[in-house]
């Protein structure tokens, strides 16, 4: 873990180097869903498997950018084939207590709420 994190704070990137200027300003990338990892199923398949692809292209090339998605409540289905040969579905409620993840909050600890313009209507989400 230490090597880990050692490369993840390591300021000497391929992006510092190109583009110096811009290192300290994040870069905002949208997506329905991300395949981070396999204990968070928030993802159906290509789009998932390429948004993080993408994030994990953007880490190691020290590109300062924040996924910005939604987080499920429930991933897609599990499924199995029955003894009569038809597919069965599992829906997992996501425990998100049981989950690498947490709540991203301000410097002073208060819950960051997010508003996005659709046409005439304003979405607020509160992550607290």
């Amino acid at each position: 873990m230490a090597d880990f994190d050692a490369e993840l704070n390591n300021p000497n990137t391929w992006f510092a180097a190109n583009y110096p200027a811009l290192v300290n300003g994040p870069v905002a990338y949208f997506s329905m869903e991300y395949a981070i990892h396999n204990s968070m199923p928030i993802y159906a398949g290509g789009l998932g498997i390429l948004a993080g692809d993408i994030c994990k292209e953007a880490s190691d090339l020290g590109l300062p950018l924040v996924a910005v998605g939604f987080m499920y409540p429930q991933g897609y289905f599990h499924q199995h084939m029955a003894l009569d040969g038809n597919q069965e579905e599992i829906y997992r409620q996501l425990d998100f207590s049981a989950v690498p993840i947490k709540p991203v909050r301000s410097p002073s600890g208060d819950p960051i709420i997010t508003r996005i313009k659709l046409g005439d209507t304003s979405l607020a989400s509160d992550y607290g």
